[in-house]
């Protein structure tokens, strides 16, 4: 019989019949989500502006979340996006670069030491907060980023 490889929420790896993993509902399921940002997103007279990137339902746990700049930022001297809540900018990344192209994994706290599970029961706005310096954001004029999201998803 096939095995799969599972994780729980805290961390624990082990490998389970393939055919229990299919047929047991209390293991869930995951999801990747893919989001874009451009420069024109984030383009207040201003050097700080929050933008909703998804709607995060009840008994979902973000379990990863990297941005892939494609075409890097111009404009400010530094200019840098976090994600996370509202009421928590930088929970899940932190002051991501987008000056420069490539893959960028700076995880913030629900990351690294909490859980990206932020209700059992209500939906959580998930929001990209882009930050510069030495210049207004809306002094950009290029600038794309591909957010991937995995997100746990936790049987009712």
């Amino acid at each position: 019989m096939p095995t799969v490889k599972t994780r729980t929420v805290d961390g624990t790896e082990s490998w389970e019949d393939l055919a229990d993993f299919h047929n047991t509902k209390e293991y869930g399921q995951y999801k990747i989500r893919k989001i874009q940002k451009t420069f024109s997103d984030f383009s207040t007279a201003g050097t700080s502006q929050q933008k909703t990137l998804f709607t995060l339902n009840a008994k979902e746990e973000v379990v990863s979340i990297n941005g892939s700049v494609t075409t890097a930022f111009d404009g400010p001297a530094t200019y840098t996006i976090s994600t996370g809540t509202a009421g928590d900018s930088d929970a899940l990344t932190t002051a991501l670069t987008v000056k420069s192209t490539g893959i960028k994994d700076t995880r913030g706290a629900n990351l690294t030491t909490n859980s990206g599970l932020f209700s059992v029961s209500a939906t959580t706005d998930i929001i990209a907060e882009a930050v510069s310096t030495g210049g207004n954001l809306d002094t950009a004029t290029q600038g794309v980023i591909d957010f991937y999201i995995t997100i746990a998803v936790y049987p009712s």
